[in-house]
């Protein structure tokens, strides 16, 4: 199994017109269509309690090569 680890910050727009839920609530709705993608095993986008990015995306993969394939289809 491959985890795979994402940490992101709010555009300086989003933060400026207090857009933080809304964009979250968005981004998980986005990340729900993911799950069909084979050799997925688990995907989430939270908000980050830790300190220095705003949200973590968050990702199990049966292996590397479900991993490349998932990366590959991002690449246009």
């Amino acid at each position: 199994m491959i985890r795979h680890i994402l940490f992101w910050n709010y555009t300086d727009e989003v933060k400026e017109k207090h857009q933080e839920k809304e964009t979250l609530i968005k981004l998980k709705e986005s990340v729900e269509t993911l799950k069909d993608i084979e050799g997925l095993l688990c995907v989430e986008m939270e908000e980050n309690l830790s300190s220095g990015y705003d949200l973590v995306f968050y990702s199990e993969f049966e292996n590397l090569e479900a991993l490349k394939n998932f990366s590959k289809s991002f690449i246009t």
